[in-house]
């Protein structure tokens, strides 16, 4: 009994010895432990404070505060700028769990210095909009976690990354992350650096699974698919169907679904710009377009804000346009609406152009200026489409009065080069026999004033143009006669020039 008595004994004082061996082992480590820290050599410290851990069967207050330190000064001094790699987010998770444990453990600790710091710590990261929930869930590859996380590296223009937890969501059917790769493969984005071979395939089958699942914003593609024919053949009906199916579930959208339907939203704006599935709006295409280009982030951005700008101008121009009409400044409105149909082209815009055009050439012709209203007819006639004949008419009229407006002027002036001129106009004219008989009377009478007054030069030039223009006139041979003593006189003023 005796013997049995001291070899318990031995075996406790041989185990009390191995514990405070084991301790005082343990306390070494967690020395070294935090010289690593202090030292910023974070591996080693974690290493040693994970076999501290070890010797002691477990962590403690005091190794569980120096672990949280380590775990903390190890990450970037912003983690989110790396968070689409696998390594910070594990570092995340493990440093969160282990923050909650120890404030959980700790929480009537008399050490209350430590337990501030560790919780100063762990608001620090919420200041920083770390969800450590939603890292969790992506850590165990959760579709839902995965799919937000992706959008959120989408939101940060990070789309390798995006794509990467995308193909991660969708694996598990997720809907909208079947939407956002079917977008992606519709696109041929940027990844990698590298533009994504366009492969409608992938695109049209990822859009078909999220569809399946009322996915508002693969329905909206599928609709462009069945009407342009990619990939599949072209059938309007069905993608109708889509388009109207897309506008209606605009209507029902939940925020969730607005907040990650940027794409959608630019295809809604597409629908109603082209009066694809429902009534050309261009409000409601505008309206769209300026929600997209608020999303600074989206690849369609850049498209969205383009649109917008020209929406702008062609809402801006025909606002212009129309106040002018109102006001009867015709100008003002041919020149918004010539700027809004180089802008949108549209058979209704350039019915506007023609209709403006005639009311201003009328407004002209009203007040007798034929020449303007002539002008302005003409140019409404490249935009009169069936209205040619009405225009034609008004421009026979027009033409009209403008000679009768010449020859007019001619009769009340009496002067040779009105009626010279009214002959240049109007060669084939209705008042060119009359005008011709007053010509040759007037070029025969000058040329024989000239003559008659020995002015060689002017005669000359008078029966020139009598003889240019009327070789069967009635003074013809008298001309010619008058003519040859006028070239002899000039030949004999030629060779026997005046003394100055």
């Amino acid at each position: 009994m005796k013997k049995l008595q001291v070899l318990i004994l031995l075996a406790l004082t041989l185990q009390i010895n191995l514990i405070a061996q084991d301790k005082y082992t343990a306390r070494l480590k967690y020395i070294e432990a935090e010289e690593a820290f202090n030292n910023e050599n974070y591996s080693l410290a974690l290493a040693l404070i994970n076999e501290v851990d070890l010797i002691l069967g477990g962590a403690n207050e005091t190794t569980l505060y120096l672990r949280i330190r380590i775990l903390d000064k190890r990450l970037p001094a912003n983690p989110l700028a790396n968070i689409s790699q696998s390594a910070v987010i594990n570092q995340l998770v493990e440093l969160h769990d282990n923050i909650v444990t120890y404030l959980k453990s700790f929480e009537d600790s008399p050490n209350i210095e430590k337990y501030n710091e560790i919780l100063s710590i762990s608001k620090n990261y919420n200041k920083l909009g770390v969800n450590f929930e939603l890292f969790s869930q992506v850590q165990k590859q959760d579709a839902n976690a995965c799919f937000e996380f992706g959008y959120y590296l989408y939101s940060k223009n990070d789309y390798s990354s995006a794509f990467k937890y995308y193909n991660i969501s969708a694996e598990q059917k997720h809907p909208q992350a079947c939407s956002k790769l079917g977008v992606f493969y519709y696109s041929g984005y940027d990844i990698n650096n590298k533009i994504l071979d366009g492969d409608l395939k992938k695109s049209f089958d990822f859009f078909k699974i999220a569809a399946e699942k009322d996915d508002w914003e693969a329905i909206c593609y599928l609709g462009l698919f069945y009407y342009f024919g990619l990939y599949i053949p072209k059938d309007t009906v069905i993608a109708n169907n889509y388009f109207r199916k897309a506008i209606e579930r605009n209507k029902s959208i939940t925020k969730y679904e607005a907040a990650y339907s940027d794409a959608a939203m630019y295809m809604l704006g597409y629908f109603y710009e082209s009066g694809l599935g429902c009534k050309k709006n261009l409000n409601m295409a505008k309206l769209c377009y300026e929600n997209v280009a608020k999303i600074s982030y989206s690849i369609y951005n850049k498209s969205a804000c383009e649109k917008t700008e020209q929406f702008n101008k062609i809402i801006k121009l025909k606002e212009s346009a129309e106040s002018a009409l109102i006001k009867m400044d015709y100008k003002t409105a041919i020149d918004n609406y010539i700027s809004l149909n180089k802008l949108e082209p549209s058979a209704e815009t350039k019915s506007k152009i023609y209709q403006t055009q005639v009311k201003y050439g009328d407004k002209f012709y009203s007040t007798k200026d034929y020449s303007v209203a002539l002008i302005l007819y003409r140019n409404a006639l490249t935009n009169a489409g069936k209205d040619s004949i009405r225009i034609v008419s008004k421009i026979s009229d027009a033409e009209m009065q403008y000679e009768n407006t010449f020859f007019d002027k001619a009769k009340i002036s009496n002067k040779l080069e009105d009626y010279e001129d009214y002959i240049y106009r109007y060669p084939k004219g209705k008042y060119v026999s009359q005008v011709n008989t007053i010509l040759e009377d007037k070029y025969y009478q000058l040329a024989t004033a000239m003559f008659d007054q020995k002015f060689w030069f002017s005669a000359k030039s008078y029966f020139d143009k009598y003889q240019v223009y009327f070789q069967n006139g009635k003074h013809i041979l008298e001309v010619e006669k008058k003519q040859k003593i006028v070239n002899k006189k000039i030949e004999y003023a030629n060779k026997h020039p005046k003394k100055k």
